[in-house]
């Protein structure tokens, strides 16, 4: 009988020194194999040469790279939502669409790209999701439906993927792996999102819904790089009003959809009476710093305002909005949000703050108006007793940043020649653990409109 040939063996033997000594196998990788990457290793190579002069990692970083799946097309729809949806909101672009990834964020290799995003998607469901529950029932949605949905959906798992790897780059030491990652992934998800929006459906409204609020979270939880708080806290709103945009596209849907809305909505509503009269105190120089400023006419300032509509940048008209009507309506909801912060059913229910309050009032706070200032110093009491919460991890010291920025600012404007103004300011400061400013009359009392 004749006896079969012996096959050559096709193991590499160019792997780490550490794949090496535990006998497994090493996707050879540069700079870190993925087994060096999952237990936290410094991965060293042995430096081979190989016939025809070139090492091994120099073969290993010119290997052509196999060609990357196709995204999911959007499916097929006879629904006129996506027209109603251009014409109501507009798409910010993300921070990270300007940055770019490491070439070592994703390796040639399937099997440790396969062994990243395994462990992306155990860090959602064991830690990462947590960050965005409101209520107990958000549980199971966010860690058991969600991932199940992103496995149909790939703008929605490139996401999940996202803010997981930003979230793991925030708790460990090894930042410069998971943060390109990071990155990468929210370029592709974004990019995929922005097609999806095209074809908004009764099956996929609450995923695009949920989708955008992981955007915006992951944006809000970007390394600041030159931005100011007042500036990432006025992305951040453009945002969530851009996620509240497409869930109203049609609330039926989003209420016959797998979400908590509906339990949010049968909590009712919490009593001023909850909060103390401490707070209460200081919530009335909100309404007294507004009313000794004098009204006027948004419009009259701002004819135009630049959106992105469809991709495209275009230049929209501003209706003429009532500043005091405008203050007057993010004062009160504001108050009611310290009423559900002491009843403390609702996790960060200040964030409703950001979508009723309106584009009006992002357009104030970007010219630094002294109200708009004002009242965003206690939405940063909330939102730093919101960060308090360990599980909050995307907030930081957001919150605290806020009103030590604007408290600052309002320094030198006629809202610190206000008793009211100045007592408000004092008080901010104290609930986020800021030592008290020294008032400095800088500004004309002329300049005050009593």
């Amino acid at each position: 009988m004749e006896r079969k040939k012996r096959e050559a063996h096709s193991k590499s033997r160019r792997g780490c020194q550490n794949c090496k000594k535990r006998h497994v196998k090493c996707d050879e990788q540069i700079p870190r194999c993925a087994n060096c990457i999952v237990r936290k290793l410094d991965c060293v190579y042995q430096s081979t040469r190989e016939p025809g002069g070139s090492s091994a990692t120099t073969t290993l970083l010119t290997r052509r790279p196999r060609k990357a799946p196709r995204s999911d097309p959007p499916p097929e729809s006879s629904s006129d939502s996506s027209s109603v949806i251009k014409s109501r909101i507009y798409i910010v672009p993300s921070p990270a669409s300007s940055l770019v990834s490491s070439p070592a964020a994703f390796s040639s290799s399937p099997e440790s790209h396969r062994l990243l995003e395994l462990e992306l998607m155990h860090r959602w469901t064991t830690r990462t999701y947590m960050g965005l529950v409101a209520v107990p029932e958000d549980h199971p949605h966010l860690q058991d439906y969600l991932p199940r949905a992103a496995l149909r959906n790939s703008y929605l798992m490139n996401g999940i993927l996202a803010l997981s790897a930003l979230e793991l780059a925030r708790a460990s030491a090894t930042s410069a792996t998971y943060l390109p990652a990071a990155i990468e992934y929210s370029n592709k998800a974004s990019a995929d999102f922005r097609v999806q929006l095209c074809n908004i459906t009764r099956e996929n409204l609450h995923l695009l819904y949920y989708f955008a609020m992981i955007a915006a979270t992951f944006n809000f939880a970007l390394p600041p790089e030159q931005m100011t708080s007042i500036d990432r806290i006025g992305i951040a709103f453009d945002m969530v009003i851009g996620a509240t945009a497409i869930a109203t596209t049609n609330i039926e849907w989003l209420m016959d959809s797998p979400i908590t809305l509906g339990t949010v909505l049968d909590l009712g509503r919490a009593s001023m009476d909850l909060v103390d009269s401490e707070t209460l105190t200081a919530l009335d120089y909100m309404v007294s710093v507004s009313s000794q400023m004098s009204p006027k006419l948004i419009a009259e300032e701002k004819e135009t305002m630049k959106v992105e509509i469809g991709g495209q940048e275009q230049e929209i008209p501003c209706p003429p909005v009532s500043e005091q009507f405008m203050y007057w309506l993010a004062i009160a909801h504001l108050k009611y949000c310290f009423a559900e912060d002491a009843r403390s059913l609702i996790k960060g229910y200040c964030m409703t703050f950001i979508p009723l309050s309106g584009t009006d009032f992002i357009w104030a706070i970007r010219k630094q108006e002294p109200v708009a200032l004002f009242v965003l110093m206690y939405f940063g009491v909330l939102m730093d007793r919101y960060g308090a919460d360990a599980k909050a991890w995307w907030i930081m010291t957001t919150g605290r940043d806020l009103v030590k920025e604007a408290s600052e600012i309002l320094l030198r404007s006629p809202v610190a020649m206000m008793d009211d103004g100045r007592e408000g300011i004092a008080w901010t400061r104290r609930q986020v653990g800021l030592p008290p400013l020294v008032m400095e009359s800088c500004v004309c009392p002329e300049d005050l409109v009593l």
